[in-house]
């Protein structure tokens, strides 16, 4: 009697066992399931966040491509250039109007600049040397310049000394590629760490990294300089020619 009462207790015990077990089985198969559920989640809070950056970036810079498009527009509009303009070439029979090179986007970008820095009391000089520029879309063409040339405005601004407010741009090909040099003057540049002045730094705080995007998306280098005995900052950009 005994005995059986020891098997029969043996045998309520693997009971108890195997239903632990099949309770574990599936608990480790719930856990999985939330873990790839879980998984599945972050990967789609990574991309929608991927997104709203992108949308970011993109707002960023739309007043700025929708402000090219209005100087891209009053090229072709006599009335509202100015006597002092240089007429170089035709597109489709329409005269354009060029000031500091052959490629209407840069020109315009830099014709737009131009009455911004007067604007502000901020001396920009132009020097262009090319044949072509760098075979990159027109959006990125507008988003590197306007980026680079509004970063030094922002600096160059914040100058006390309307006097000392100066910018330069080169842009010169050369046998290698293609050199873009920016310089502007500013305060206290050792302690620049090129990210936005501006009070809404969550919207404004994408231009350098649009920059870089583009440098990158092209293959090409960018250098920030510090030269605090001009009290200037040089950015140095560098395509090379494929």
């Amino acid at each position: 009697m005994k005995f059986l009462l020891e098997i029969l207790l043996v045998l309520v015990m693997l009971e108890l066992v195997r239903r632990w077990i099949i309770k574990a089985l599936e608990l480790e198969e719930k856990n999985r399931r939330l873990q790839d559920k879980l998984s599945a989640m972050e990967k789609l809070y990574e991309e929608m966040q991927g997104e709203i950056e992108i949308t970011k970036k993109y707002r960023h810079d739309m007043k700025k491509h929708i402000h090219l498009l209005e100087g891209l527009l009053s090229k072709y509009n006599d009335t509202e250039m100015k006597s002092d303009v240089i007429w170089q070439g035709t597109s489709c029979g329409i005269p354009q109007k060029n000031l500091y090179c052959d490629n209407i986007f840069i020109d315009t970008i830099c014709t737009l600049k131009k009455k911004q820095c007067t604007e502000k009391g901020i001396a920009l000089s132009v020097d262009i040397q090319m044949k072509d520029f760098v075979p990159m879309k027109e959006i990125d063409i507008s988003g590197l310049l306007q980026n680079l040339l509004d970063n030094a405005i922002e600096a160059s601004e914040q100058v006390a000394d309307s006097a000392k407010r100066e910018i330069s741009l080169f842009v010169h090909e050369k046998q290698l590629g293609w050199y873009l040099t920016v310089k502007n003057s500013c305060v206290a540049p050792g302690e620049i760490d090129f990210r936005t002045k501006k009070r809404d730094q969550e919207n404004h705080g994408y231009g350098i990294g649009i920059i870089r995007e583009i440098v990158t998306r092209y293959d090409g280098t960018i250098d920030y300089i510090k030269d605090e005995s001009e009290n200037r900052v040089i950015v140095k950009v560098f395509f090379p020619r494929k």
